[in-house]
């Protein structure tokens, strides 16, 4: 072909191919029912996986707050260089003072606080009966006579009437 001439040729007018396009297809009864059946079961598991996520979140959450909590007790061990820990004391209690001294009995190191209100109750005489006073008789023992008992002949009333009898 190195004697030739070559003629350059117009393309074609028109050109014909077959591809493949997305477009709106109208749908059936059976098909619109299938697709239904299938939003319905994608939207339950939507819900069922939306409450592992929150479960999940919720567990980290906890996770995270927990060991917040924990690395903020070990930063204030190493601020304070010491830690918190549950030791034997011995309180001696002054009601003349209102003071109450704290003995720690590992180190024997001894401080001064005042009493609380609470405190201050117990330097008056205890009103509660102890448990053998509380405590129903025995089987064999007696009971208390009525005159032990506190009922209205022992107290000097008239138990019918209720009111003091003549002494």
């Amino acid at each position: 072909m190195a004697g030739k001439n070559h003629i350059n040729t117009p393309p074609p007018e028109t050109d014909k191919i077959t591809v493949q396009k997305e477009l709106p297809v109208a749908l059936g009864h059976a098909e619109i029912e299938a697709i239904g059946k299938d939003l319905a079961d994608t939207t339950s598991r939507l819900s069922e996986v939306a409450q592992q996520k929150r479960d999940a979140n919720s567990s980290f959450n906890k996770s995270i707050k927990d060991l917040g909590g924990h690395a903020i007790k070990l930063a204030e061990m190493i601020h304070n260089k010491n830690q918190t820990a549950m030791v034997e004391c011995e309180i001696l209690y002054n009601y003349t003072s209102g003071e109450k001294t704290t003995t720690r009995m590992d180190t024997l190191e001894s401080w001064n606080e005042t009493m609380t209100a609470m405190e201050m109750q117990r330097s008056f005489p205890d009103m509660t009966p102890t448990d053998e006073e509380a405590a129903p008789p025995a089987e064999g023992e007696n009971a208390p006579s009525d005159e032990e008992d506190g009922d209205a002949v022992s107290l000097g009333l008239d138990a019918e009437e209720g009111s003091e009898a003549a002494l």
